[in-house]
């Protein structure tokens, strides 16, 4: 009797061991680049499952914790290792990037008593204000454009690769936002832009995010990738603060 109850004890105890190293469940991974003819950008992937690439091509992936994962052919295997394969948790994913951007913004320093900026309330909504050299934008959604002084009307012209013109018209005075490209769903690679708003221009790289990613720990991730610094910062206050993203 007292070596059925030890055995069914040890039983007890290797299981729960098993139990306690197994994931939860098998985490996945999103296509942010692809040089594979058969994944797309924007597709999902079992991070468990082997992966093989042949020489030239190459994958860079995201996980549900927002890092980056470059993959270079020739490869052979799951994109990350095993025992790393476990779902993440978005709040703590969101806290470890919450805790990188205070760390970053405090090393540039803020002066006292000056009035931050005004910034897009949305961070889909591209800054010509800005003077950043990237800038991210949603595939099959219209792009809009945002400026910070509204105070008078101007003219705004949108140029695309090889001075293609995508818009030519008018900001009208009191309007901080403007549509000024219909819904392009078959961009994936970066597209150079320039914006001519009255005598200034703003020349910048804008990228291409597919619609369906909502995830905003991997939207944040793959904005900042991109460069596009101030619209993750955006994204990531509206997360952290239980405000949903507008378009």
């Amino acid at each position: 009797m007292v070596k059925c109850v030890q055995s069914f004890l040890l039983v007890l105890v290797v299981s729960a061991g098993f139990s306690f190293l197994a994931p939860v469940h098998a985490s996945t991974l999103v296509v942010m680049e692809s040089k594979v003819a058969s994944v797309k950008v924007g597709q999902t992937l079992d991070a468990a499952a082997p992966i093989v690439l042949k020489a030239g091509e190459g994958l860079s992936l995201i996980s549900q914790d927002g890092k980056i994962i470059k993959l270079r052919g020739p490869y052979s295997g799951p994109p990350i290792t095993r025992g790393a394969v476990v779902a993440s948790d978005s709040k703590q994913a969101l806290a470890a990037m919450l805790s990188s951007r205070d760390a970053r913004t405090s090393s540039v320093g803020v002066f006292r008593g000056v009035k931050p900026a005004a910034k897009p309330a949305s961070p889909w909504w591209v800054d010509v204000s800005s003077a950043a050299s990237s800038r991210c934008a949603q595939t099959g959604q219209a792009v809009y454009l945002w400026r910070q002084d509204a105070r008078r009307s101007e003219p705004v012209s949108v140029l695309g690769d090889k001075l293609t013109w995508l818009a030519d018209t008018q900001w009208k005075e009191g309007e901080h936002g403007l549509s000024v490209m219909p819904p392009k769903t078959n961009l994936s690679q970066a597209v150079a832009m320039t914006v001519r708003l009255g005598e200034g221009n703003s020349e910048f790289s804008m990228s291409w995010i597919p619609a369906e990613i909502n995830d905003p720990v991997v939207l944040i991730a793959w904005m900042r990738e991109k460069g596009c610094q101030s619209q993750a910062d955006i994204l990531l206050n509206q997360a952290t603060s239980g405000g949903a993203q507008r378009n």
